[in-house]
């Protein structure tokens, strides 16, 4: 892994000590060709803020090196790592998540607006999600694999994906943490 990348240590706080440079578009297209991609995928990555874009050229390493698209696991790790950057832990990050937010965009957190970027879906199926605990959101965000690449509308797909996960986990209606809802139970 060494070598491809001149970044310091630390995650504390955002940047710590990585370079404010970002990447060159010719260490973004290598990237891609080393690990091809769709063009959300790629946005994703070249949307995201500097820091986040070396963590990634730097450390991203997929379970699977054969493969021939890693657009899910490169969203995922970015994902990953722009929580990292922004301090989103699960406690710090519940005013965006536990379904106080009106739905709209300014209430949602960046990763979630960019998974949506990733797989286009309704106002509607969006605020579905967007009102879901944060551990839902979280497993949709790294788990959500459709049978079809390229679609312009994931509503359907993704509120059914989203509801066999909140079932799985357990969560209770839209804007009840887990935890509250065991303790309730």
């Amino acid at each position: 892994i060494g070598g491809r990348g001149q970044l310091g240590g630390g995650f504390a706080g955002g940047a710590g000590g990585l370079a404010s440079r970002a990447p060159s578009r010719s260490k973004l297209d290598a990237f891609r060709a080393r690990f091809p991609m769709d063009d959300r995928a790629f946005e994703f990555l070249s949307t995201s803020s500097v820091a986040v874009q070396q963590d990634v050229l730097q450390h991203f390493a997929p379970r699977n090196i054969s493969d021939s698209d890693y657009s899910r696991p490169i969203t995922s790790y970015i994902k990953q790592v722009r929580d990292r950057f922004e301090g989103n832990t699960s406690s710090a990050s519940r005013g965006s998540f536990g379904g106080t937010n009106n739905g709209g965009s300014s209430g949602s957190s960046s990763w979630l607006r960019a998974f949506k970027t990733c797989y286009p879906m309704d106002a509607r199926a969006f605020e579905f999600l967007d009102s879901c605990p944060i551990e839902v959101q979280e497993a949709v965000v790294s788990e959500f694999n459709p049978k079809r690449a390229g679609e312009t509308d994931y509503s359907a797909a993704v509120t059914s994906f989203v509801r066999r996960v909140r079932e799985r986990l357990g969560a209770g209606p839209p804007g009840v943490r887990l935890g509250e809802r065991r303790s309730a139970a």
